[in-house]
């Protein structure tokens, strides 16, 4: 397994993410950020998952 982090700006956009790449499995991403704002291509193999990013003025529910 190999793990790498990308903090962002390059070019897949300002989201950074974690990849995740396993020989039986495949290749995953986490990207904190929304499929709107992360620049993929039609070529990318990985499954992505996104983590939403938080909204700092809204508070959590206790």
């Amino acid at each position: 397994m190999q793990v790498q982090v990308s903090p962002g700006g390059g070019r897949h956009g300002d989201c950074p993410y974690v990849k995740i790449s396993t020989n039986d499995i495949g290749k995953f991403k986490v990207v904190n950020g929304t499929k709107k704002e992360y620049k993929g291509d039609k070529n990318e193999k990985a499954k992505i998952f996104f983590k939403r990013k938080r909204n700092k003025n809204k508070r959590r529910k206790k």
